[in-house]
């Protein structure tokens, strides 16, 4: 997909306020959502220190340039009045969806309005949305005066665009004088190879340049509607566009949102869009993909259930690539090598990028080889045996427990008096084990073979024991605790050799 990139300018980004307001834009822009008559904002990424928004790619140019290069009035005058009605209803409905969307857009003139080579327009031009518009040759005369602004503002700057439409050029300074300009050109003869404006047309812009807003049509749909009409009485054939119903996209829209606030660092915003997407269709592709990477990496779920949740959505989505391609790209991630040459192969995927990623002998893996199931609290600490045949494990639920790496089973429960087991540690010869005992206070040392006995008990801190470890020769015991010392041990005996001051916390 082509997609155009908007960043600002470096000598912009050192004015004070610039970068807010260009974020500010961004996710006004990104709230928007998907919409027919809507340039998307797909995603916002951070190249190095600079936003950048990644928006969809029109190619045809703005409605500015269809005017000044004849492209609008292309064919004869009955061709043209239809491409011009076409594009004033296709504009009135991009204004609509922002005005649905709790925005005014503040600058809506041709420059604004982009247009696809097969006629179609997309509005854009969003860097005022929620700020203080300024005069330009659209502003109604409340934005002149830098009074509120409303929808019906628009209103005004959708009307002046009609008119530029009809006039082919702008020769009018101030968008406050519009309902002069359009009185002149009425008692004129059209500009040459231009069709004339429709007298309805004409008193429905006469209404748009009210000085009173509320004097104006009520909304852009209103507008809409009339012109529909219009369009069938001028041209004998019913207006071909059905009404665009953006809330058919809504999964998608929430999505990308997410996408875009999770780069801006708004994560509980991103996570809340998440779950407004899959419950409008939980079975959408990409915010069952992207919400479960994210917790995935955040590791709320293990990798074999996000694996699980992408496995199932086969049934939905088993003839789409970009299915195939994603799990693909999780598969990889989690190291199943042989379920991604499958893919590539029995799919066809043509994804260099996968590939590459494919054939790098460096490339990361994090896939759950085992689990160790057995604790009842928070597990806080773990260590492997020095031969790499034990796990030791710690936990909040007052037990140390020895795990067989190799089938992952319980071999051993030490159960201590203890609140709570805050680390765990094994001796360099893997015959004795040792646990931090938290509020306890304590560390204790356990003999592994063979009998798995206690060998005593110290009192280490005067607070919470956080940590502890042997040392290499495997004669010291060493602690560290809440009364904010590290403290060595005599393993032999557990008589205490030298405290280590210093430490703040």
């Amino acid at each position: 997909m082509d997609l155009a990139v908007k960043t600002p300018l470096p000598e912009a980004l050192q004015k004070a306020g610039s970068l807010e307001n260009f974020l500010r834009e961004a996710q006004a822009w990104v709230d928007l959502g998907l919409h027919p008559h809507i340039v998307t904002c797909y995603y916002v990424r951070r190249v190095g220190d600079v936003p950048c928004m990644f928006t969809e790619y029109i190619e045809g140019g703005s409605l500015k340039d269809w005017i000044e290069d004849g492209r609008l009035y292309a064919g004869d005058e009955r061709e043209a009045l239809k491409r011009i009605l076409d594009v004033a209803i296709q504009f009135a409905w991009g204004l609509g969806h922002v005005h649905q969307r709790g925005f005014v857009h503040q600058n809506a003139g041709p420059g604004s309005a982009l247009m696809t080579s097969d006629g179609r327009l997309k509005l854009a031009g969003f860097g005022l949305l929620g700020g203080k518009g300024y005069p330009t040759a659209q502003a109604a005369p409340e934005q002149e005066l830098g009074q509120a602004v409303s929808p019906r503002t628009d209103l005004w700057g959708w009307g002046v665009s009609v008119l530029e439409m009809f006039t082919g050029e702008v020769h009018w300074g101030a968008g406050s004088t519009a309902a002069a300009v359009l009185e002149n050109y009425l008692h004129e003869a059209p500009p040459e190879g231009i069709p004339p404006m429709p007298g309805a047309l004409a008193e429905l812009l006469r209404q748009c340049f009210q000085n009173d807003p509320d004097q104006r049509p009520a909304s852009m749909d209103e507008v809409a509607e009339r012109l529909m009409r219009l369009y069938e009485q001028e041209t004998g054939t019913p207006y071909p566009r059905p009404k665009p119903q953006a809330l058919e996209l809504r999964a998608d829209s929430l999505n990308n949102k997410a996408v875009s606030l999770l780069d801006l660092g708004l994560e509980e915003e991103a996570v809340r869009c998440w779950q407004e997407a899959l419950q409008a269709d939980p079975a959408h592709l990409e915010a069952n993909f992207n919400y479960g990477y994210y917790r995935w990496q955040r590791a709320e779920v293990l990798g074999s259930e996000f694996l699980k949740q992408l496995q199932r959505l086969e049934a939905t989505h088993g003839s789409d690539p970009e299915y195939w391609r994603l799990l693909a790209w999780v598969y990889l991630e989690q190291g199943y090598v042989e379920e991604v040459e499958e893919i590539l192969e029995k799919r066809g995927l043509e994804d260099e990028a996968l590939r590459r990623a494919h054939r790098d002998p460096n490339r990361p893996v994090g896939r759950e080889v085992r689990r160790f199931e057995g604790h009842t609290d928070r597990v806080t600490s773990v260590a492997f045996s020095p031969d790499g045949r034990y796990v030791l494990s710690g936990s909040d639920d007052a037990t140390v427990r020895l795990w067989t790496l190799k089938t992952g089973k319980q071999r051993r429960r030490f159960k201590s008096t203890a609140r709570e087991i805050s680390a765990v540690a094994f001796s360099p010869t893997g015959h004795y084990i040792a646990s931090a005992e938290g509020k306890d206070k304590t560390v204790r040392l356990w003999r592994m073979f063979p009998d798995y006995s206690l060998v005593y008990v110290i009192e280490a801190h005067h607070w919470l024991v956080s940590s502890v470890t042997f040392s290499p020769d495997g004669n010291y015991l060493l602690s560290g605790g809440a009364d904010n010392t590290a403290r060595l041990w005599r393993l032999k005996t557990g008589e205490g050799v030298r405290s280590f001051v210093g430490h703040k916390d």
